[in-house]
This record gives structure tokens, C-alpha cells and sequence, in this order.
């Protein structure tokens, strides 16, 4: 459904076409229960073990300083993982939380906001905000990959919620699941046909973090983040790209404005454009 290749384990030397794989990995759900998620992963590495084997063979990529680990989405995070930790009220005010405020609807505060987030990305931006007070949070996201992702975390929100002897953890998904929606495609798009359909009652506060515009700090991104930006090639800077971005980024922001019934939120670094 993704229209890209498939590639078996003995065919390793063809992944050197590539830049990043998916594959399936091992998810524990409980102690009696595992399944599987959907993961991103580096392709550098997966030819060197090759090499390796075949020292007379020149390798076509640099050896990875350290292991590449696959990369999953995981809507359901404990306390002690950071994003598990947002959502507990740990450590002071989200910024997100503040400038959002997903705890306060137009017609009823005990409801919480209906909310659009147009660029949903790995979903932790709604993830925080569905686990602070909001009502719905509607997940929009264009990109094919990263939507798959997304559509795996949200299965396996899914069987956690059936999993009898989890217990606040499957309560806690049972509830994300009623918060939590996903919509691949892209935004513009699909806030005219959800709202035309009646799919999702219109948003109080649309949310945007486009990820513009290319990083000039020397400092590593997360993992997860530093893929995404690579699928997504966020970091171009030549004219053509920054052009497309600006262009598709105002027709996003115009359509949040006019959409929203209450506030348009943007994520934005301190020096960006304006």
C-alpha cells in the first residue's frame, strides 16, 4: 500500500540504494502478550556485517559509530519516559500545554478543546495535549511513512485497551483511543473533506509545527526527530525547497485561521521568519 520495495534478508547489498528501512520489531504489550510495531531504521550498518564477512569488498558507507536502533511511534509511554511525563504534569508547565490550552473548550471548560493537529508528525505533540485535558485531538499528516507509523501506534493502542490485567494502562489507552484521530493526507485536503463529510466536528484550535526552517545549531536532534526530518527533507536549503515550504506553509496557516472557531496555535523557533 506503500508503493515501496520489499526487500528480503539475503538481499541486504540492495538496501545500499537506500537510506532508511521499515521493519517489524518486537512490542511488549504484557507479560503473556507481545506483537509487533511498525519501526523506521538507519539503512548504514545493515551492509557492514557484509563487509565484514567479505573484508576484500569495499564498503560503499562509513561505519556507524554506534548501533543503529529501529525507531517506533508508542501513543501509550510510561511514566517514566519523558513523553509519559508530559502527559503526568511532571516538572512544572508544558509550554505546549500552556500556549495551547487544551483543557479549556468554547461552550464547556469540562470537555476539553476539540482540536486540529495539522502536522502531526510522530504524534507526540498530540499526544501531550490529548493527555492534558483536550477533548479530541485530529491528526493530520501527509507524508505516506510517518502516517503508517502513526496508523501502527494507534493499532497497538487498540489491543492494549483489550488486554485484560493491564489495568491503568490499558484504561489509559482506552481513553486516548476516544481522544485520538488519524487522518493521512494532506491538510489543506483533508479539513475540507472531514468537515463537508461531518467525519469530525470543526476545531476549536488548530495546531501547526511545521518543522521550518532548517536547523543552523550544530547540536544532534532526538533520534525519531532527526529521521523524520530526514524523510521529510526538511533540512534542504537551496531556493527551490525553502520557496515550496513557505508557499505550503502560508496555505496552511491561512486555512488554520479560517477554520478555527477560537485560537491558531504555531510551533516556532525564536529566530524563524516570521
Amino acid at each position: 500500500s506503500l508503493h515501496i520495495p520489499y526487500i528480503l534478508p539475503d538481499d541486504v547489498d540492495k538496501l545500499l540504494d537506500f537510506d532508511h528501512l521499515m521493519r517489524f520489531v518486537p512490542y511488549q504489550v504484557g507479560d503473556d502478550l507481545t506483537t509487533y510495531a511498525l519501526a523506521l531504521e538507519s539503512v548504514i550498518g545493515q551492509s557492514n556485517s557484509r563487509a565484514q564477512e567479505n573484508p576484500s569488498s569495499t564498503p560503499r558507507r562509513k561505519k556507524p559509530k554506534q548501533k543503529q536502533i529501529p525507531f517506533f511511534i508508542d501513543l501509550c509511554p510510561g511514566d517514566k519516559n519523558r513523553l509519559g511525563r508530559r502527559g503526568s504534569h511532571e516538572g512544572g508547565g508544558d509550554l505546549l500545554v500552556k500556549a495551547v490550552g487544551p483543557r479549556k473548550a468554547s461552550k464547556d471548560d469540562s470537555q476539553g478543546a476539540i482540536i486540529y493537529d495539522l502536522t502531526a508528525g510522530l504524534g507526540q505533540d498530540a499526544l501531550v495535549l490529548a493527555l492534558n485535558g483536550a477533548q479530541e485531538v485530529h491528526m493530520m499528516e501527509r507524508d505516506p511513512i510517518v502516517a503508517a507509523l502513526l496508523r501502527d501506534a494507534l493499532r497497538r493502542l487498540d489491543l492494549i485497551s483489550t488486554v485484560p490485567g493491564l489495568d491503568d494502562r490499558a484504561h489509559l489507552a482506552t481513553e486516548l483511543l476516544q481522544k485520538l484521530f488519524l487522518y493521512p493526507g494532506d491538510s489543506v485536503e483533508v479539513m475540507s473533506e472531514i468537515l463537508q463529510s461531518g467525519q469530525a466536528p470543526p476545531p476549536e484550535i488548530t495546531y501547526l509545527d511545521p518543522m521550518f526552517p532548517p536547523r543552523t545549531k550544530s547540536a544532534k536532534v532526538k533520534k525519531g526527530m532527526a529521521i523524520l526530518h530526514n524523510i521529510l527533507e526538511t533540512q534542504q536549503t537551496d531556493l527551490d525547497s525553502e520557496s515550496r515550504r513557505l508557499e505550503d506553509e502560508t496555505c496552511l496557516l491561512e486555512k488554520a485561521y479560517n477554520i478555527a472557531t477560537r485560537r491558531v496555535v504555531v510551533k516556532r523557533p525564536i529566530h524563524a521568519l516570521r
